[in-house]
């Protein structure tokens, strides 16, 4: 038979001593919510195709793309699509174009992303 007995948890001297003894899991649940753990993952070149004229709804469509992959902790580089070159367009895991880009692109670039 179990008897439960109640505790008081520890105080701030008691916390100090058991990360002085190298028990730091006293901590761990309060340091868990202020450094949340991402995920492991190997990073994937994300690629935006960015229009620096645009402005309204445009320019909010193209900074919600950039929060939302930011946030999800993709490696973001912004490319004006009028700049647009090979170089650029080399080997991409990721390539987002955002409606006032893709309505401003030229037909020679979309066939180079299209590709053969």
């Amino acid at each position: 038979m179990a008897v439960r007995q109640d505790l008081a948890p520890p105080n701030i001297v008691e916390k100090l001593f058991q990360i002085a003894k190298g028990n730091f899991s006293v901590v761990h649940r309060k340091l868990e919510t202020v450094f949340p753990a991402r995920i492991a993952r190997s990073p994937v070149r994300t690629t935006i195709l960015w229009d620096y004229d645009a402005a309204g709804s445009g320019a909010k469509d193209q900074e919600s793309f950039h929060s939302a992959l930011d946030a999800l902790g993709f490696d973001i580089e912004r490319i004006d699509y009028k700049k647009l070159t090979e170089e650029e367009m080399g080997p991409l895991s990721l390539l987002v174009i955002p409606w006032a880009t893709a309505r401003s692109l030229p037909a020679d670039d979309i066939d180079r992303i299209l590709g053969p």
